[in-house]
Order: C-alpha cells, then structure tokens, then sequence
C-alpha cells in the first residue's frame, strides 16, 4: 500500500474528508459534507468538535442527546502523512469549517474542541473564528496540549489510566508545576477535569457521557480556573537573536524592569503565514525575577525559512498579542 502523499490544495483535501464524513450522521453544512450538523437545543452553547474519525464524534451524539447543536469536523489525520496535517493544509482546513460555521450559526458563542491529533486543527478553528468575531467560550483539549497562545480559556480533559497522555499521571512534582505555569501563562484562563476512559476509548458508550460532561461543565468562578482575561498594556521589551545553527536560535531579552508574572511564547510562522508549535518544553519561558533574560529557542523541524515572533503575557491575562496579527520578528533561513 502506497503512503498518502501531501496534497496542499484545499479542493483535493476536501474530497478527500468529504468521501469520508457523507457518511456521518447529520446535515452538511458545505458542499462537500465536510461538517456535519446535528440539531439540538439551539439555546445551549453549540459545541464544534474536531476528530480523528467518526466514533468520538457518533459517541458525543448519543452523550448529548439533543441538549447543544453539535458540528462533527475531521482532521487529516491518516489521510496525509502526520508531517503534513500541521502544516499549511491545515490552515486552509481551518479557514474553510471556521467560514462555514460563521455562515451557519453567526456570532453564536460556542465550544471548539479537538481530540489528539485533531486538536492542532480545532485550535486553528478558534483562532480563526475569534478574528471573526465569534465569542468561543472555551476550547476543549481531549489528551492534548495547545503549545499556542490563546487568549481565551482552555480546558484540559484527561481520561484516567491513560499515562502515556495525562499529565496528572506521568509528571512528576516539579514537571507538573512546569506545566500547570505554562497553561497559566499561555492561555487567558484555564482547567482541567479528569474523566473515566482510556486514550481511544472515550467513545465507547460507558465512557461518552463523562466525555459530554466534561465538556459542558460550565467555568466555576474560584475553581482552578483563572479569572477571565483582561486587557494587558504592551510591553517594552528589547531583543536580539543569534542563531547557532537551524535548530538552535538564542534570544536575549532586556525589560521590563517588572517581571513579575512574564512569559515569553517563541511562536513561529511562515512566510505564508502558518504557525507552527515547538515540540519540546521549551515553547513557553517564564522571565527570571532579575537581569538579563536569555533563552533558547528550538525552530520547528521543517524546512524554513521561519519567523520567530516573542509573544509577550503575564500569568492570568492571556497573551499581549495575539499570535496571527502581524508582529515584528525574526526570520530564520
């Protein structure tokens, strides 16, 4: 059997996912049946969701039982090769089920939500739906990290036993301060709730009401998650980079004089414009209380060149800039 081979162009992939989702249940809400639409309680928060295939989102179905219209949407996940589902096909996905659900419901506020390695897919789906306008409640994380800033809140679901996938699980005392300090940082707020279930399971139908659940929990004020978001001042900050070979780019930074709180995002993007997410722990680092803040910075294992933009956030209030409008930066061939 031949492997799939990259296709950028939206029309291919959009056949390609279309063959696959007519078959969901559910309305289509673009010609090429890409999203699937069931109706529920139109007053309730509709919930987008994200998935690798067909039986998250069927499980989800029968969980919900009509209290939220509820959009099925696949990623590219086994119909092109793993390094491409990230890259700019992914873009033209999300830009494609962000301006249909836009059509379709307007400025409802809503759910975005993804399952592993659909969740690249669902946070490029939110990201474009904020730009549109749309208010998105939260964006739900199934056994995944958002390695982007967002300025809005995210919740982290995780299924116990799975400690390959959930932190709580696999990090130890000082990993897992590490992390919960990125998730305050990059995110304007966030939670996390751990459900029955397995990595691959939580469609199963002992499984797919906690799922449901968890992703319906309304943000309990004073819980774990951060208060909402608020608007933060720009920041002075002064720069310089030097890149020791491709990989490994250094970044000096000098102010403010506070930095209580600070954390730099290395977010990189394309020439195109596509954002890409550094894969090891390095892609958050938190300011040191005093003098000179230098840093390494891993550029992503593709091929360049690439433009590193240091988004700039405090603790609790999100990123200072959000990460697809145009910011200065560095290019790196």
């Amino acid at each position: 059997m031949n492997a799939p081979q990259p296709v950028v162009d939206l029309s291919a992939n959009l056949a390609r996912v279309g063959r696959l989702t007519r078959r969901w249940s559910g309305e289509a809400l673009d010609p090429e049946g890409c999203l699937r639409f069931v109706k529920g309680d139109p007053e309730a928060l509709p919930i987008y969701f994200c998935s690798v295939g067909e039986p998250i989102f069927n499980g989800l179905i029968e969980a919900l039982g009509g209290r939220c219209d509820l959009v099925g949407m696949r990623s590219l996940r086994w119909i092109l090769p793993d390094s491409e589902i990230n890259g700019p096909v992914a873009e033209f996905m999300a830009d494609h089920y962000a301006r249909h659900l836009h059509r379709a419901f307007g400025d409802r506020p809503c759910i975005v939500g993804g399952n592993c390695a659909a969740s690249g897919l669902a946070y490029r789906v939110a990201a474009k739906l904020v730009e549109l306008g749309v208010p998105v409640e939260r964006l739900v994380a199934l056994e995944a990290e958002y390695r982007f800033p967002f300025p809005g809140h995210v919740r982290h679901i995780y299924g116990i036993g799975g400690e390959n996938y959930n932190p709580f699980e696999w990090a130890d005392g000082g990993a897992l301060e590490n992390i919960l300090a990125r998730w305050s940082h990059a995110y304007g707020s966030v939670d996390w709730i751990e459900i029955e279930g397995e990595h691959g399971e939580f469609s199963r139908p002992e499984n797919a009401p906690a799922l449901a659940e968890a992703i319906l929990r309304p943000v309990e004020p004073g819980s774990a998650a951060l208060s909402t978001p608020k608007p933060s001042a720009p920041l002075d900050l002064r720069w310089s980079m030097t890149v020791i070979r491709p990989d490994h780019v250094i970044l000096d930074a000098y102010g403010p004089a506070d930095r209580t709180g600070l954390a730099m995002l290395p977010v990189w993007r394309t020439s195109d414009g596509r954002l890409a997410r550094v894969n090891d722990d390095g892609w958050l680092r938190i300011a040191p209380q005093t003098g000179a803040w230098t840093c390494r910075v891993t550029r992503p294992d593709r091929p360049g060149p690439w433009t590193l933009h240091p988004v700039l956030c405090r603790a609790g209030e999100g990123p200072v800039q959000w990460p697809v409008a145009e910011i200065p930066g560095f290019e790196v061939d």
